[in-house]
């Protein structure tokens, strides 16, 4: 347990027990991942509760180990990266499913952390008149669209309860209820419409094996230009589900809370974002401003839930200057 730093030991002894399971877990899979692969371990690049990721080499050759406790959902995602072959996503050169073990493609910097580092304390007013927009989007359709060449084999078929909209409707209306907050009432029912508009809409022969998740943490540049990252960038962390595509472009914008409660107009502004999505992607842009408003609302409510109050309150804000130009207390 010597890699986990003391206060966060301390603070995650605290936790339920499959978390401090993962902690007595973690230092013999990454002792067995190294043995068997003949890697030699570098620094830990990022780490939370049921995850962490190393810098290491290979026959002096840098790459990632990633440890996740195993699972099915570890197990989708390096099958959906493993069937990518590197378009649109980080190269897989092993995996260990039972040992929760994967060595990946080594990359730099994610986009999310290349804005912050330039634009990260710029007020919003300001980025909304000095920062074009397009390149940023570009960057996440061209790789999108590699991502999306995935086999649809990969992905299990979903029917009318297992479909992403009717998953996320289920999950706002059950928070809402949980969280017993009135004063969103406005934003949760335009979000439950439209879960049911998407749900209605389901196109099984439009779908993809989609991202699910694809935000600006989880696109990150390539060392060099390669095949399969037009943009330099690729994705890594998939959940890797059927749905029609437009579902991955909703969550593209959805954090883009910062320019909505900084526009004077965020309904034009984020509509002809869609459009250039859509535009760029052939797919549709009410689609993507319904599955956006979707993800905003339920990513709220979920963070709301697991107190983290402000950037919770964040997203919910965004959604009622969406709707009604009143922000969220």
């Amino acid at each position: 347990m010597t890699d986990v730093p003391a206060p966060i030991r301390s603070h995650l002894r605290t936790l339920q027990p499959e978390w401090q399971a993962w902690l007595e877990w973690l230092p013999g899979a990454r002792e067995a991942a190294v043995e068997r692969w003949g890697l030699t371990l570098g620094p830990v690049v990022s780490q939370s509760v049921g995850s962490a990721v190393y810098h290491v080499t290979r026959r002096g050759r840098p790459a990632v180990l990633k440890l996740v406790t195993p699972g099915e959902f570890f197990d989708q995602q390096v099958a959906t990266m493993t069937a990518a072959k590197g378009r649109g996503y980080a190269h897989v050169y092993e995996s260990d499913l039972p040992g929760g073990a994967v060595l990946m493609e080594r990359l730099g910097r994610s986009l999310d952390e290349e804005w912050r580092a330039e634009f990260g304390n710029v007020p919003g007013e300001v980025l909304l008149g000095s920062v074009p927009v397009e390149p940023h989007l570009h960057e996440r359709t061209q790789t999108l669209i590699e991502a999306w060449k995935v086999p649809l084999s990969v992905a299990p078929e979903v029917d009318a309860e297992s479909h992403k909209a009717a998953q996320l409707g289920r999950l706002v209306e059950s928070l809402h209820a949980s969280l017993g907050l009135d004063d969103v009432d406005a934003v949760v029912q335009r979000a439950l419409l439209f879960a049911e508009q998407r749900l209605q809409a389901r196109q099984p022969d439009r779908q993809v094996v989609c991202h699910g998740d694809p935000h600006e943490g989880n696109l990150l540049r390539v060392l060099s230009p390669r095949p399969g990252a037009p943009a330099d960038a690729v994705w890594v962390d998939p959940d890797g589900f059927r749905c029609e595509p437009d579902y991955d472009l909703g969550v593209a914008v959805r954090n883009a809370n910062k320019f909505v409660l900084a526009s004077d107009d965020p309904v034009v502004m984020l509509r002809g974002w869609c459009a250039r999505l859509a535009d760029q992607t052939g797919t549709d842009a009410e689609a993507i401003w319904q599955w956006g408003f979707l993800e905003r609302v339920s990513t709220g409510l979920y963070l709301l839930d697991r107190g983290l109050v402000d950037r919770g309150r964040r997203y919910l804000q965004a959604a009622r200057w969406l709707i009604s130009r009143r922000s969220f207390g």
